[in-house]
């Protein structure tokens, strides 16, 4: 028997429109090899969210294991699968998750 675990984790978008996060793993228990598969978000609206514009999963067990990150890959550019890029493409290789949004400049 194989001492070797395969991991799937959805941090967001899984049975949702937008905020695309998903982990995939493998190796033995507690250092799994990681790659990250989208950083995206999700936007709020009037109905369900009012005077909120953004909606990002929590990065926290990621942020914890940056260190076993292989590869982050972005299926695609549109908002909902890449805009934390710039937000957690950083804070990945640090190990620290940022308290407050860059400005748009940054991103």
């Amino acid at each position: 028997m194989s001492t070797n675990r395969l991991i799937y984790l959805p941090l967001g978008g899984a049975g949702e429109i937008g905020m695309n996060a998903y982990v995939y793993g493998y190796g033995p228990e507690d250092r799994e090899r990681l790659i990250v598969v989208d950083l995206g978000v999700t936007f709020g609206d009037m109905e369900s969210s009012p005077g909120i514009d953004l909606i990002m999963a929590d990065m926290r067990w990621l942020v914890e294991r940056a260190d076993r990150i292989e590869a982050i890959f972005i299926t695609h550019a549109h908002e909902d699968q890449s805009a934390r890029w710039g937000i957690c493409g950083p804070c990945c290789r640090s190990g620290s998750m940022p308290a407050a949004l860059p400005p748009p400049s940054a991103v």
